[in-house]
């Protein structure tokens, strides 16, 4: 037997009667689907709800009759944050912090300062290099590609294999 997955109608879905909204309020016993967490909330009534009809309920059946009963918007207005929520501003005071802050500021300017001359520096150091050390770098990666590091070979069990058993393949250098 399969399960009906359609999408319900909040209206067709379930029929309130006396006895439904005795299991809903029964089933609201300790939650509020107010504030912050209301659709954990909801959530938790949605099970107990649930499993007291004995009938899969949509979650926007119960929202739907909620808001027939009660301004929902007004009550989620009137609940407390849990937490503080108000902006304020703040200093440090200035005469228990004044030299720890300068030198922040100073050490944050000489940083941006390093930053902007980094590129000049670089082009300077680039072209001052004698042509002999501009070549030296350059056969110095064209070497590092040509010589690559020699993997041991490994035998099925994972472990590095003799050199004495490991193939050698001929290099040829292209010049």
């Amino acid at each position: 037997m399969t399960a009906d997955r359609r999408p319900h109608s909040p209206s067709r879905s379930l029929s309130w009667s006396a006895e439904t909204e005795i299991h809903l309020f029964d089933a609201m016993t300790g939650y509020k689907p107010v504030g912050v967490n209301k659709h954990f909330q909801m959530l938790m009534i949605l099970e107990r709800f649930c499993s007291r009809v004995q009938q899969d309920v949509p979650a926007a059946a119960i929202w739907e009759r909620l808001n027939q009963l009660y301004d929902m918007s007004a009550l989620d207005d009137l609940e407390a944050l849990p937490f503080p929520n108000s902006q304020t501003e703040f200093d440090l005071p200035a005469d228990e912090f004044e030299t720890l802050m300068a030198a922040r500021l100073r050490r944050a300017d000489q940083t941006a300062e390093q930053h902007r001359d980094e590129p000049r520096r670089r082009r300077a150091r680039d072209d001052t290099g004698s042509s002999s050390t501009r070549e030296k770098r350059r056969s110095d990666a064209g070497d590092s590609v040509r010589r690559a590091p020699k993997r041991a070979a490994r035998d099925s069990a994972g472990k590095a294999a003799s050199p004495a058993s490991t193939p050698t393949a001929k290099r040829t250098r292209r010049i």
